[in-house]
């Protein structure tokens, strides 16, 4: 998920900007946004039952209607809302007003900042620069991402869209997916088995001169279609983003298949080839044998 931080003085155009920025990578894939209320805070609805629910102490309040979900959640933290975010597989998310966050940024007038990636820039300068906007990444959200594309290339079959049941529940006359819940690290429905595995990274006494950015091209380039015993296995290889927010250097390697042991050979294989390329760079991988 890619993080865009928009910070800038009081009418120095960022609504408008975000709002046409926000159109245009909706054309890439799905947008969030954040924003940063400073010292206002939201007015909820007097009287309404979720505002009476959140103030009676309840951790998350949440209304449905027929158009809209709103969720009242008791967290004004940042990162937990971005790795919320992340969670949901969200591509884009759109932050702004976050001044004191030590995230790089993009800034609108003549705000001093130290970590600005562009300033004043037009919405096509954005698009064609995101590769220089930091991400986050989660095991969670990868798992919801592999799922959409799995499903994109194995559509429903037209027996089974026209069925009133349930097809990702619907067991029917299709074979077994060989799935066990026993096996951690694997979990599974009529829409694929996905198997996955978060891999430790640690370094030698010294690692090569950009260790890190090289290993994030290095999960870029990993093939992600394979063909295990005639089965078409898709995997996905991401590197755990160390600095939004700070946590642990990981690597997250998840396959989609029709059955689990295809999914286990595929991390298999991107295992090896992942240790085969790091290994000149003097990192070392941990966590599958």
């Amino acid at each position: 998920m890619k993080v865009l931080h928009i910070v800038g003085h009081s009418g120095s155009g960022k609504t408008t900007f975000i709002t046409r920025m926000a159109v245009e990578l909706g054309k890439l894939g799905t947008v969030a946004t954040i924003k940063h209320l400073g010292h206002h805070t939201y007015a909820l609805p007097e009287g309404k039952d979720t505002t009476l629910f959140f103030e009676c102490g309840v951790n998350i309040s949440e209304g449905i209607d027929s158009e809209k979900s709103v969720i009242l959640l008791r967290d004004p933290d940042l990162f937990h809302s971005l790795g919320r975010m992340a969670d949901l597989g969200i591509d884009f998310v759109i932050i702004e007003g976050f001044k004191s966050v030590e995230i790089p940024c993009i800034v609108f007038g003549d705000l001093p900042v130290h970590n600005a990636l562009m300033a004043d820039p037009s919405v096509d300068q954005v698009i064609n620069g995101l590769s220089v906007f930091p991400e986050i990444q989660t095991k969670i959200g990868q798992e919801k991402k592999i799922i959409a594309e799995w499903g994109s290339i194995n559509p429903v079959p037209p027996e089974c869209a026209q069925c009133s049941k349930d097809y990702n529940t619907c067991q029917g006359n299709k074979p077994k997916t060989g799935r066990s819940e026993k096996l951690p690290g694997i979990t599974g429905d009529n829409r694929g088995v996905i198997v996955s595995l978060t891999a430790g990274i640690s370094c030698n006494d010294e690692p090569c001169e950009g260790w890190y950015e090289k290993l994030v091209a290095i999960t870029a380039a990993i093939h992600r279609e394979r063909t295990i015993a005639g089965e078409n296995v898709l995997t996905s290889v991401t590197v755990r983003n160390r600095l939004i927010p700070p946590g642990p250097e990981e690597i997250y390697i998840t396959a989609i298949s029709s059955g689990y042991r295809l999914g286990i050979v595929a991390i298999s294989q991107v295992f090896r080839e992942l240790k085969e390329c790091v290994t000149p760079l003097g990192v070392v991988l941990h966590g599958f044998d």
